[in-house]
């Protein structure tokens, strides 16, 4: 019976592996494969009293029971010409000896690694039909084996590709080698030449539970970081994300190694296997930690609005925090005596003019039913989620000071927020559903969960509005600007009351009923939406505990929309 091909390619993977770990060189010799290991150069000295160490591979007719290809250490008998080593090894020669079988066992973990992708790949190629199979040689018969060459050159090939493409370790399959390093579970191929390829893979343990596996055509994004994560070690760790063909499926593999750089004497006392283990561990946290922020913000980056809305949006903000008033009335004051003021705006840059309304901040915030910070933080979540429902707000914190024609003296507030004042606005409810512009069970969903991570109870008819977009619209030929008509949400100073109670079961202002349905990118969104941007985008103005608040909410929103997508089906829940 001819060997195997992929027998004979684990060997001499193998073989190449040790050698470089070792600083061995291989030379012909009499042994069980034809071929020894014997330490090269700065090293002979010192493993000069060490047997040489080859992993052999044997194939066990006999017990079925047992795998077919087995790890096994030998310890060959020094070489004709060598000198014989003593009766007892010295205490040195012991350790030596130690660390050469902990490396040993790591470099097998590592090629268990590389098998389980070899799998992987493997199962792929041979479901795509019987051309890809037969390219790979695996069907032939064993005499077809014997008259012809090729098909054992293949799976050479592809064991090469795949050691060469794919990382050592992939995130769900995770085990942990005697040197703190993060590798795969290990597999063992069968080498019956007339059993099949594809029910050796189908008998992989846990193969059930393994998502099938997609080889990407390219690494979209590769890293490599090493940080000290204790005096005395070094932690690497090697990323890298690849989509498949179709678009269908990302594969993101980290390998994250710990290795001691201490001296020998540092290393026994303070860094045991487990203790690297460990270190390696939380290495391969931090870097999942930073590149699930990196990727979230690319997310965000491309997901976000076009190039001329977010600039429309700068823009306008820009105007509401350094404008120059020009003018100021009062406006007339709400049935809680709440004071608000319509400012006309000029850029100091150009003669651009806006109008804008002014609500100064007032001592207690009116026990939380005038809280002007609010509306920034309501404008800043709301493009969060992508909605773009509030206008544009800025906060000034410096001193503005008004001249109202019916005031003699001139009116100075510490600070308070400044909105864009929309023209031509008028209650949503004036018109009917059909002339929303927008799907008006997504609008009342996306509102019931703004609202809810606000905690903000304060909404009825009066704050919907339905005017021209302030971002979203064109130019008319005598350069007025032409917004497209939207819903425009409005009043958010009473967000973050610690009375309000809001629910995603509770009626809204139309009647419709609690949300039933929910916008494909609003759900996303949310999904992304954790602690760090939080703090980056909204803590200006809230405090450690209110973020907190906002991510039990936004979890609370996420478990009740996922029970929705549970019980009425997905297609049934999420819009697009």
């Amino acid at each position: 019976m001819a060997p195997s091909p992929l027998c004979d390619t684990l060997f001499h993977l193998k073989m190449s592996i040790l050698a470089r770990q070792l600083g061995c060189d291989t030379r012909p010799s009499k042994g069980l494969f034809g071929r020894a290991l014997r330490p090269s150069g700065s090293r002979l000295a010192r493993c000069r009293r060490i047997p040489a160490f080859v992993l052999s591979y044997r194939r066990d007719q006999q017990q079925k029971d047992r795998p077919s290809l087995q790890t096994e250490v030998e310890a060959l008998e020094p070489q004709q010409g060598e000198d014989a080593p003593s009766g007892d090894l010295t205490r040195a020669s012991a350790e030596d000896l130690r660390r050469c079988v902990l490396q040993l066992q790591s470099d097998n973990a590592e090629l268990q690694a590389e098998i389980q992708h070899l799998a992987g790949s493997l199962r792929a190629a041979l479901e795509t039909g019987t051309a890809a199979a037969a390219a790979l040689g695996w069907h032939r018969a064993e005499h077809e084996q014997e008259q012809d060459d090729c098909p054992e050159e293949q799976p050479q090939q592809s064991l090469a590709h795949s050691h060469r493409q794919e990382p050592a370790a992939v995130l769900h399959s995770h085990t942990l080698g005697h040197n703190g390093s993060i590798s795969s579970a290990s597999w063992h191929p069968s080498v019956d030449g007339g059993g099949s390829m594809l029910a050796s893979l189908d008998a992989l343990p846990g193969a059930a539970a393994v998502p099938p596996y997609h080889q990407p055509t390219s690494v979209s994004h590769a890293t490599l970081s090493c940080s000290m994560q204790h005096p005395g070690s070094i932690c690497c760790s090697k990323l890298s994300s690849a989509l498949d063909p179709g678009g269908a499926a990302c594969t993101i593999s980290l390998h994250t190694t710990a290795r001691c750089t201490a001296d020998d004497t540092t290393v026994h006392r303070h860094l045991s296997p487990e203790e690297l283990r460990a270190l390696s561990a939380q290495a391969l946290v931090g870097a999942a930690h930073a590149f699930s922020q990196a990727s979230i913000a690319e997310y965000r980056a491309k997901a976000g609005p076009p190039q001329e809305v977010a600039a429309a949006h700068a823009n306008l903000v820009r105007v509401l925090e350094q404008g120059v008033v020009i003018c100021a009335e009062r406006m007339p004051p709400s049935q809680f005596d709440h004071r608000s003021y319509l400012l006309t705006l000029q850029d100091p840059s150009s003669a651009r003019r806006v109008r804008a309304i002014y609500k100064p901040r007032v001592y207690g915030d009116a026990g939380g039913w005038h809280r002007t910070p609010m509306e920034w933080v309501a404008y800043r979540l709301n493009l969060l989620l992508g909605l773009d429902l509030v206008p544009p707000t800025a906060y000034r914190s410096a001193p503005l000071t008004l001249s109202l024609s019916d005031e003699e003296e001139e009116l100075v507030f510490q600070e308070g927020a400044v909105m864009l004042w929309v023209e031509d606005c008028k209650q949503l409810n004036e018109f009917p559903p059909d002339r929303w512009g927008v799907d008006p069970a997504v609008l009342l969903s996306d509102t019931r969960i703004l609202d809810c991570l606000l905690h903000n109870s304060d909404r009825h008819h009066g704050h919907f509005l339905l005017g021209p977009h302030w971002a979203r619209g064109s130019t008319d030929k005598d350069g007025r600007w032409q917004g497209r008509t939207t819903p425009v949400l409005i009043d958010h100073a009473a967000a973050f009351r610690k009375e309000a109670v809001v629910s995603m079961e509770h009626e809204n202002a139309f009647s419709t009923g609690p949300v039933r349905c929910v916008s494909a990118s609003t759900y996303l969104r949310l999904r992304f939406l954790d602690s760090h941007t939080v703090a980056q985008e909204l803590g200006a103005h809230l405090s450690r505990s209110e973020q907190r608040q906002l991510l039990h909410r936004r979890d609370y929103i996420l478990h009740y929309l996922d029970g929705l997508c549970a019980s009425q089906g997905y297609a049934a829940t999420v819009r697009e």
